[in-house]
C-alpha cells in the first residue's frame, strides 16, 4: 500500500489502473492467497461508511481525488515544504492557486492538481482579515465560490473594464475594515448582500 500511497499523492490514476488494483484489494480481502472461491460482499458496498453497516474502506478514486486536493491545500496555505515553496516561486509569483491557468510546459502531476481545484473549492473558504492575501475575483473566498466561477454572468475580468486580474479583497475595504462597494464595480451588485455577510475576521 505504500507504494500505492505514493502515486495517489502524485498522479491522477487512470480509470484502468484503479479498476485493477480494487480487483486485487477485493480478491485479498475475499480469497487472500487462494484461486478459487466467491466474493461474500461486492467491492462497492464493502466500501460505503461504518455508519452504513461495513468496513469503510476507500475506494481509490476518492483517495486519489483527495490526495492531490491535499496539494492544493498546502499551495493555498503556502505551507513551508519544498514542492510548495517551488510551486510559489515558480507559477505562483501573481497569481494564486485557483487563478492560475494551467500552463503548457509543467509536469502532468500539476496537471492533475490543478485538474482538481473546482472540487477542491468546495470544501475551502478564506478568512479574511485586510484582504491583501486573497485574490478579489478568482480566490474562493465567498460561500458560493469565486467571482468568476462558472455559470457568473457579467463578470468578465480584464483592465480595459477597470477590473485588475490581481485585484485583492482588500479593494472592497474601507479604511475602517469594512465592507464598501465601489462605484467601479457595478457588477458586484449580484452578490453584495452575500460579500456584506462575509465575516472579517
Amino acid at each position: 500500500m505504500g507504494v500505492i500511497a505514493y502515486w495517489v499523492n502524485v498522479f491522477r490514476l487512470p480509470q484502468q489502473v484503479i479498476a485493477s488494483l480494487e480487483r486485487l484489494m477485493v480478491h485479498f480481502l475475499w480469497l487472500g492467497n487462494a484461486d478459487k472461491g466467491s466474493y461474500k460482499v461486492s467491492w462497492k458496498v464493502v466500501c460505503k461508511s461504518r455508519e452504513e453497516g461495513d468496513l469503510g474502506l476507500c475506494r481509490l478514486d476518492d483517495w486519489n481525488k483527495a490526495a492531490l486536493m491535499c496539494q492544493i491545500w498546502n499551495v493555498a496555505s503556502k505551507s513551508s515544504n519544498c514542492w510548495t515553496q517551488f510551486i510559489q516561486h515558480r507559477w505562483l509569483k501573481r497569481h494564486s492557486i485557483w487563478s492560475l491557468t494551467c500552463p503548457t510546459q509543467c509536469s502532468s502531476s500539476f496537471k492533475a492538481i490543478l485538474e482538481t481545484r473546482q472540487i477542491a473549492s468546495l470544501s475551502v473558504r478564506y478568512l479574511i482579515k485586510n484582504g491583501e492575501g486573497t485574490l478579489l475575483w478568482y480566490d474562493p473566498w465567498l460561500p458560493n465560490g469565486p467571482l468568476t466561477k462558472e455559470g457568473c454572468e457579467g463578470f468578465l475580468v480584464a483592465e480595459a473594464l477597470g477590473r485588475r486580474p490581481f485585484d485583492s479583497a482588500a479593494t472592497l475595504l474601507n479604511t475602517e475594515n469594512q465592507w464598501e462597494m465601489p462605484n467601479e464595480y457595478p457588477a458586484l451588485d449580484a452578490r453584495w448582500n452575500e460579500i456584506s455577510a462575509t465575516k472579517i475576521c
